[in-house]
């Protein structure tokens, strides 16, 4: 990958955010670019980071994770993904009528967190790889001065 996915985390649990960070830390595909603690920051960072990997606490102190997502949803490129995390397995069926990329419950296990980054990095990897081969494979056509008409791909002008 280019690009390592930017990610951010909003949690107002402090010691399970640093955790998880130190935890994402050892993916090098990921650059996480922040936290925040309440879901107001939540949307501050969201806006300012503009992240490919969301990991969203279901229960903030000023709103649900749902309703966050809902709230923000029209905002996030279509590439992002959003996974939750919660002590409470009850919310598992929600997070997934909510179109939650996947679900974690805290504390993380490490072999669930390899398995959902896992999917995350090989669906951002197929997108990637789509985009660049439609770009190869893309081609403008363009009318020259003596009205001859070119087809060639973006690369070549």
């Amino acid at each position: 990958m280019k690009n390592p996915l930017k990610t951010i985390i909003i949690d107002d649990d402090k010691v399970a955010t640093e955790q998880l960070k130190t935890n994402l830390a050892r993916y090098s595909m990921l650059n996480i670019c922040g936290n925040a603690y309440t879901g107001a920051d939540g949307r501050k960072l969201l806006f300012d980071i503009n992240p490919d990997l969301i990991f969203l606490d279901v229960e903030l102190p000023d709103c649900m994770g749902f309703d966050f997502l809902r709230s923000v949803r029209s905002f996030l490129k279509k590439e992002c993904h959003v996974i939750f995390f919660t002590a409470y397995n009850k919310y598992l069926i929600k997070a997934l009528r909510e179109k939650a990329f996947d679900f974690l419950l805290k504390p993380i296990d490490q072999n669930e967190l390899c398995i959902v980054l896992g999917r995350v990095l090989d669906e951002s990897y197929a997108k990637q790889k789509d985009a660049e081969s439609r770009n190869e494979n893309d081609q403008v056509i363009l009318n020259t001065a003596k009205g001859e008409i070119l087809m060639i791909t973006p690369n070549n002008i």
